[in-house]
C-alpha cells in the first residue's frame, strides 16, 4: 500500500468509525495515521466496533477499560477483537494482523485492511453506512 493510499484509507476508517457511533467525532484523529493507530492500540474501540456490528459478539465484561493499561491487557483486548473477526465475521488468519503489530504500531496497513474488510461485511452493509 502506498503512503497516499494509506493516508486516504485511515481517514476513511476514521469517518466510518465515527458514522458507526464508535468514535466520538470531537476526539477523532484528523492529523495523522499514527494518532489513529494510537487510539486503537488498546483494542477497546475495536471491540466496541464489532459489538456495534454484531451486538454482544464480545462480552462487555471481557473488555478491559482501565485508563493506563499494560501491554498484557491491551493484547487481551486486541485478541478478543481478532477472535471475533475470525468466528463472527469469517476473516481468515492470513487476512488479519498480529496483536503485537497493533500494540507496537507496526504495519498499521494490515489493521486498516481489516477495518476495510469489516466495513464491507454483511452487518456493516445492513447499517447502510458508507
Amino acid at each position: 500500500m502506498s503512503t497516499s493510499e494509506g493516508n486516504e484509507l485511515w481517514k476513511e476508517c476514521v469517518r466510518w468509525m465515527v458514522d458507526m457511533g464508535v468514535l466520538d467525532p470531537r476526539i477523532a484523529p484528523r492529523n495523522s495515521m499514527l494518532e489513529f493507530a494510537t487510539m486503537l492500540r488498546d483494542g477497546v474501540l475495536l471491540c466496541r466496533l464489532l459489538n456495534e456490528l454484531a451486538p454482544n459478539c464480545i462480552e462487555e465484561k471481557e473488555i478491559q477499560r482501565r485508563q493506563h493499561m499494560s501491554e498484557f491487557t491491551c493484547h487481551k483486548n486486541i485478541c478478543l477483537f481478532l477472535g471475533a473477526c475470525k468466528t463472527v465475521f469469517n476473516l481468515k488468519q492470513e487476512q488479519m494482523f498480529e496483536a503485537w503489530e497493533l500494540f507496537r504500531l507496526q504495519d498499521f496497513a494490515k489493521v486498516l485492511s481489516v477495518l476495510s474488510m469489516l466495513s464491507y461485511s454483511e452487518p456493516a452493509l445492513q447499517k447502510n453506512i458508507k
